[in-house]
């Protein structure tokens, strides 16, 4: 994602000031080393970075732009910080524009099928074997809107449909996959699915740049429903 970002960055006009691939040395150190202040922050890093990654840059006074997943337990903490610290957050489980028209398409295939409980549904996501969490971060946004349409879930299950109150979620990992998940609504007598790949991760760091560009004089918590105006 970094190699991704920084190509991106460049064919959009934008410099590249700093690379920040590990904490060898503070963060403090890091921003004197820059050779001048940072516009914004971008982070892909691991879940357990992600919060210290984004509560460095917004206590600095730094806009950033998050697309690290497996942390939602810390979100909401950032976000407060964010607000308390006056500065300016994205984060978000998946940046490609694709992905976020799916997430649309889901929300609104969710609320015209609600009114027809017969319909079951399952999610699957199938990654890379390098990715840390499982399911991933865009597979849980998904059940979770549902979940906002649809009362009678409760959550969502990893792997399983042992509780026909969660959302079941079905997830693989394999070689050179970068990503892909399809929501399935069932009844005994018809199907209907939808469906995203993505072919690169090119679309993750266009959307990313996108976000970035967004959010550099802006102040508050956002999402990508308002970088792309959806």
């Amino acid at each position: 994602m970094g190699k991704a970002i920084e190509a991106f960055a460049h064919q959009a006009g934008h410099n590249i000031i700093g690379i920040r691939q590990n904490n060898r040395i503070s963060f403090t150190e890091f921003l004197k080393k820059l050779p001048s202040p940072p516009d914004v922050a971008i982070e892909f890093t691991q879940p357990e970075a992600a919060f210290q990654n984004v509560s460095n840059c917004l206590l600095a006074g730094i806009p950033i732009v998050c697309g690290t997943t497996g942390w939602n337990h810390q979100v909401p903490e950032a976000e407060e910080l964010c607000r308390k610290t006056h500065g300016a957050l994205i984060i978000s489980s998946n940046f490609s524009i694709g992905v976020n028209i799916f997430f649309e398409l889901n929300r609104q295939f969710g609320h015209v099928l609600s009114r027809f409980q017969e319909f079951k549904i399952i999610i699957t996501e199938t990654h890379h074997t390098e990715k840390k969490d499982m399911p991933s971060g865009t597979a849980v946004r998904l059940a979770e809107d549902l979940m906002g349409v649809r009362k009678d879930f409760t959550g969502w299950q990893l792997n399983s449909l042992k509780d026909s109150e969660e959302i079941p979620i079905f997830s693989s990992r394999i070689p050179g996959e970068v990503g892909s998940h399809t929501i399935y609504w069932a009844s005994p007598i018809e199907q209907i699915s939808i469906r995203h790949k993505a072919l690169s991760r090119e679309g993750f760091a266009k959307g990313a740049i996108l976000a970035a560009e967004f959010i550099f004089d802006k102040k508050g918590v956002f999402s990508m429903r308002e970088v792309l105006k959806f």
